[in-house]
């Protein structure tokens, strides 16, 4: 579970990446060398403008992409088959031509490993409202623990990794 302090360090990351932004250096430049004027660090920041501006573009998308993957990613754990069997769920649709064999793959599958099988069709409304939530917009889709693993029909060896996995 992702507790504050590592949605905190999300947050915290990604302001220093937007204070950090170059967009704002033509009003955040003048201010921090009017606030240096007089230093060692002030006469730096005078003669390495371009340096500067690349550590500060540096540090704009190291703090986003960071930022943005602890508030994320913290605390969503790699599914693991000693909590339990993995959930699939494949999404279908009737006109589909590849939904059939997809549904035959994951059957087949299903009698050599230990998974939960759950079929869901867009032409009902509880399909609808599943490939709204998880932006499905195509069939056959696979989703192993609630993310999607195949768009289409998949190979059986690809699958069967998925599973091992």
């Amino acid at each position: 579970m992702k507790s504050i302090v590592d949605e905190a360090k999300g947050w915290v990351a990604v302001i220093v990446g937007f204070i950090a932004c170059p967009c704002h250096l033509p009003i955040t430049f003048p201010i921090l060398l009017s606030l240096t004027a007089g230093t060692a660090f002030g006469a730096w920041l005078t003669n390495n403008t371009i340096m500067f501006g690349s550590i500060l573009t540096v540090i704009f998308l190291v703090g986003l992409g960071l930022g943005f993957y602890w508030i994320n990613e913290t605390g969503k754990s790699a599914p693991n088959l000693a909590s339990g069997p993995k959930s699939v769920v494949v999404v279908t649709s009737s006109v589909c031509d590849t939904c059939e064999d997809t549904i035959s793959l994951w059957k087949t599958l299903k009698k050599d490993y230990r998974f939960n099988l759950k079929i869901v069709d867009l032409n009902t409304k509880e399909g609808r409202r599943f490939a709204g939530e998880k932006s499905i917009f195509s069939t056959p889709v696979t989703l192993i623990n609630d993310r999607i693993a195949f768009r289409g029909l998949p190979k059986l060896a690809r699958a069967t990794a998925a599973l091992k996995s």
